[in-house]
């Protein structure tokens, strides 16, 4: 997807970000008259994939060069504490699903199927049976 970020020359800015294929019938912005003090520059996403149980996903932090606007993420790895207390709330969550599924309360139709995978599979390692 070829995105480009309208950049205000004085203050070097991101105004807007658009999706070139769909907003120029080129692909292309054009080029903006110098005295609107404006100008289109391509996106660069530095976006690393993320391991959601053992690392923490931050940003973006946006940076304007002469050739382009990157938009870059950092991955920082959980402390103990932190990926703890991750566990704890998916244990709280699966707790809470279970107990409303097995009391009639609602039915596992209720949730996300993703959601009900990740509970059954706690269940499963836990020796409990499936909702």
């Amino acid at each position: 997807m070829n995105n480009f970020a309208l950049i205000r020359t004085s203050t070097q800015k991101v105004l807007e970000v658009v999706n070139g294929a769909k907003r120029f019938r080129t692909g292309q912005p054009p080029e903006l008259p110098l005295e609107k003090d404006m100008h289109w520059l391509p996106i660069i996403r530095v976006d690393p994939s993320v391991d959601d149980d053992k690392q923490i996903k931050t940003g973006p932090v946006v940076t304007v060069s002469k050739s382009a606007a990157t938009y870059t993420w950092t991955v920082t790895n959980k402390t103990t504490k932190e990926i703890d207390a991750s566990q704890a709330a998916n244990r709280d969550i699966t707790d809470i699903i279970n107990a409303l599924v097995s009391n009639e309360i609602l039915t596992s139709s209720s949730f996300p199927s993703e959601l009900i995978l990740r509970v059954n599979a706690r269940n499963r390692l836990n020796d409990e049976s499936e909702v």
